[in-house]
């Protein structure tokens, strides 16, 4: 991963940013940085479970504004906290879920939904592609000295 990206991750969202170079620079970068974080976006709204498509259909990908970064955020608008169970699980004996049931299973102490027995986030973060994400803007960095 560069050294450049900065990951910022909380219970329901994480925050990807790069550290702007210059203006000229950044002019190429945005574009693909934009979508490599799409393609996380995209990863994280396929590995959502489907049962009534709430918590499927709450994630949202935003542009976050500064100066010093190009920054994205992915986050789930879930209100009712259906997100945060999905991200650690339930205790085995705690609400939502203290047992296993038709729709979840219990792994490690903890119950999972059965249509993703593991956190929605970290997977998709863990699946991204780093390292064509570093060349590419090497590339770029070169390319415009």
């Amino acid at each position: 991963m560069s050294e450049n990206v900065i990951i910022s991750r909380e219970l329901d969202s994480i925050s990807v940013s790069l550290l702007r170079t210059n203006e000229t620079i950044n002019h190429y970068v945005r574009p693909l940085f934009r979508a490599f974080v799409a393609d996380i976006f995209m990863n994280v709204y396929e590995r959502s479970p489907v049962d009534t498509g709430v918590y499927r259909g709450d994630w949202d990908m935003q542009e976050v504004k500064t100066d010093a970064t190009l920054a994205f955020r992915i986050m789930n608008n879930d209100s009712g906290g259906y997100a945060t169970f999905m991200e650690v699980g339930s205790p085995v004996g705690s609400a939502p879920w203290p047992t296993a049931r038709e729709k979840t299973v219990e792994k490690s102490g903890t119950i999972w939904s059965k249509q993703m027995p593991e956190p929605v986030l970290d997977g998709a973060l863990e699946k991204a592609d780093w390292d064509g994400l570093s060349e590419q803007i090497s590339k770029i960095i070169t390319e415009r000295i």
